[in-house]
């Protein structure tokens, strides 16, 4: 009985079982002498990174996915848009929710 009294006051029967991260993805879209800026303001955070990058010369621009978590996306989003304005955002997905990856020919 005394133990359940100094559980209760000090929150050891509450729930600790880590929240669940949501990770989203957002396309990104920047001119190819920006790319390496990119990815350096994405090494700088923690939850956030390029899952594929899809360079195109004839454009003169890449394409990146950017994985983040959604506790993250305030941070990033701040960080990329002072280091690169001319970066073109597309519409968030969430990680479960986006476009598979395209299949080689022959594979």
């Amino acid at each position: 009985m005394a133990y359940a009294a100094y559980a209760e006051v000090f929150g050891a029967n509450t729930d600790l079982r880590p929240t669940r991260t949501e990770w989203w993805v957002i396309p990104l879209r920047v001119p190819m002498d920006q790319a390496r800026r990119a990815r350096e303001v994405l090494a700088r955070h923690t939850r956030a990174g390029v899952l594929r990058c899809h360079p195109h010369p004839w454009r003169h621009e890449v394409e990146f996915e950017v994985l983040l978590s959604a506790e993250q996306h305030g941070c990033v989003v701040d960080a990329l848009l002072t280091w690169l304005p001319q970066a073109q955002w597309g519409r968030p997905q969430h990680w479960s929710r986006r476009a598979p990856r395209p299949q080689r020919p022959g594979a």
